[in-house]
């Protein structure tokens, strides 16, 4: 096993109590596997994290999420019942078997989200970056809480189960729910306030998913975004990989709905999105963190600051709303984990805007009683 410290250093770090553990990669080849340099098992955990394999005589330790009952991995919203349901029920699932694919229920009926936990990576791009912007200052920032985020991108089936109507002009029940714009996702009155606080219009997107589930659905911040695009790596495409080339990239195809590959058969024209999930996923097993369509974020836009950030939640006013990923029309250099782009709030007339959701982790317990704490 090769030392993966010693050619660019750790992607990411973190401190947990009652541990040395002081850095963390993902095990290649393996989905929810973590190599960790310099672990004292005093104080562990077990109920968290699982030994799955010891190498290099004690050097390294392979870890795996253990998903506890008081912890799933991954939670589904069942909106089946539509707007005319008292409430949407939100369950564990497993994921599906090595080398299978999540059902087509997980892309219209049901809303799946992944538990991500917290942590500390490098926010932004070096220098060095081929296709770089220079709004895109690498700083350190923290994530101190875990959450869930979505899989997929929200789908157009989703959006008409919520607000009883659909949004963009080339159908698709598994296509993202694009033409939307923030104000739409979160309200243009309560839902126009963050960072000052997190309300939402109960007649936005956000504020039926909140009162169907009683949990407190929202957009990802920018550095939600970022961290769990990244799953570990530190590279420009969550892949592991580089671009090769602004425009036109290969590794970039591979992952993502983009100018390259909008012939490839996998659905949805030449000049337009494509079904959630036809694309491999990062490290997490989070689908089309680049491309397809542009995702709103939380943040108001501004460059990053140098200085390391803990939760950080944007500037505190603005005029156009964060959005990130790249989309279908977009060259490859717009797609990268690093890029940021900005919008109006209420600017909806693009079909490359779309979201996905986060949530904050529920209390213990609250995914067993199927509709929230």
């Amino acid at each position: 096993m090769r030392d993966p410290f010693s050619a660019s250093g750790p992607v990411s770090a973190t401190e947990r109590a009652g541990t040395r553990m002081r850095a963390i990669l993902p095990l290649h080849g393996e989905r929810d596997c973590f190599i960790v340099r310099s672990v004292s098992r005093k104080g562990f955990n077990a109920r968290t994290w699982r030994a799955v394999a010891v190498a290099m005589a004690g050097a390294f330790l392979a870890l795996a999420p253990l998903r506890a009952e008081e912890a799933p991995l991954y939670l589904a919203v069942d909106m089946r019942g539509g707007r005319e349901a008292a409430s949407w029920p939100v369950e564990r699932v497993e994921a599906p078997p090595s080398g299978e694919r999540w059902g087509e229920d997980f892309k219209t009926g049901r809303l799946l989200l992944r538990r991500i936990e917290p942590g500390t990576f490098a926010m932004g791009s070096p220098e060095s970056e081929r296709g770089r912007y220079k709004d895109e200052t690498l700083h350190s920032v923290t994530i101190s809480r875990p959450y869930f985020i979505g899989v997929f991108e929200v789908t157009q089936r989703q959006w008409e189960l919520a607000m009883g109507r659909r949004t963009s002009p080339a159908p698709g029940d598994t296509r993202p729910a694009d033409r939307v714009s923030h104000a739409a996702i979160r309200g243009n009155r309560a839902g126009a306030a963050w960072p000052a606080n997190a309300d939402v219009d109960p007649g936005s997107f956000l504020g039926v998913l909140r009162a169907k589930t009683g949990l407190d659905f929202d957009l990802p911040t920018e550095a939600q975004w970022e961290y769990a695009c990244r799953a570990g790596t530190a590279t420009a495409l969550n892949s592991g990989k580089d671009l090769d080339d602004d425009v036109s990239c290969p590794a970039l195809a591979e992952i993502a709905r983009c100018p390259l590959n909008t012939r490839d058969g996998r659905g949805g024209g030449s000049q337009h999105d494509t079904g959630v999930g036809e694309y491999l996923p990062n490290a997490w097993g989070l689908h089309d963190m680049h491309g397809n369509v542009w995702e709103w974020c939380l943040d108001w836009y501004a460059p990053h600051s140098a200085g390391p950030a803990t939760d950080p939640s944007g500037p505190a006013s603005g005029t156009l709303r964060v959005l990130r990923g790249g989309s279908w029309g977009f060259p490859a250099r717009d797609h990268r984990s690093a890029r940021r782009h900005g919008a109006p709030p209420g600017y909806d007339a693009y079909s490359g805007y779309g979201f996905r959701v986060a949530c904050p982790a529920p209390p213990e317990g609250a995914a067993e009683r199927g509709t929230g704490p």
